[in-house]
């Protein structure tokens, strides 16, 4: 994976990339990447990998408080509009934040944490890259510690099945197009979170189930389900 090549071309969606993906999606998938955050433990550290614009992390310190966030970003223009958006909006919880311009792969040096989040990042890799991020960086993770993961699936049901295998193919194309990502597929996010000792104890499903949100934990017995 060319991270440099990542970097530049996320750079370049970085102004408007949340725009984008509202267009695209309504606001499904801001609904993902909140709609577990109640259930996160209060006042933990969290580890937040891809993190975007920063429009997750504002929502992030609001409702779940967290105690400590590193909040890591490999586009440095992702990077400066997430340190923007905090200061502005919650000046009073940016000490909390360590902002880490860098790769996913190097988090395993960041520390410990009780939460670990990454929100369509991890559709980026091939399936045997994603197994050996995901070996590197579950042992981050505290005891019982959580993994609050969203992005994208196939649906078998019509029409969604039609919509989201168009969507997800033309997702692909545009991303290897503008950012050099060098998954091709979607990979399968559910071996590669059960192959790193992570069983699924809720998950909630928006746009057509096309979008899912799962929270994991080492040990989960049961999983909740929702779709909206």
């Amino acid at each position: 994976m060319s991270q440099f090549e990542i970097a530049r071309g996320y750079d370049r969606l970085a102004p408007f990339y949340d725009r984008l993906a509202s267009l695209v999606y309504g606001s499904a998938l801001r609904k993902a990447q909140t709609c577990m955050l109640a259930q996160l433990p209060q006042q933990a550290a969290i580890l937040v990998l891809g993190g975007g614009s920063g429009w997750f992390l504002e929502q992030l310190l609001r409702i779940a408080k967290p105690c400590r966030v590193v909040y890591v970003e490999l586009s440095a223009e992702m990077f400066r509009l997430s340190q923007e958006r905090i200061w502005q909006n919650l000046p009073t919880a940016f000490e909390n934040v360590e902002f880490v311009l860098g790769r996913a792969e190097d988090a395993d040096r960041l520390g410990h944490f009780d939460v670990v989040v990454t929100h369509c990042l991890l559709d980026m890799y091939p399936q045997a890259e994603l197994q050996a991020l995901m070996a590197r960086l579950s042992p981050c993770m505290q005891a019982g510690g959580y993994w609050y993961f969203s992005d994208f699936a196939h649906v078998a049901s019509w029409p969604m099945r039609w919509i989201s295998g168009g969507l997800i193919w033309l997702m692909y194309r545009f991303f290897r197009w503008s950012c050099a990502i060098p998954a091709r597929e979607l990979p399968d996010f559910g071996v590669a979170f059960a192959k790193a000792g992570l069983l699924p104890i809720a998950e909630s499903k928006f746009f057509g189930q096309m979008i899912q949100a799962k929270l994991f934990r080492r040990g989960g017995l049961q999983v909740v389900s929702a779709v909206e």
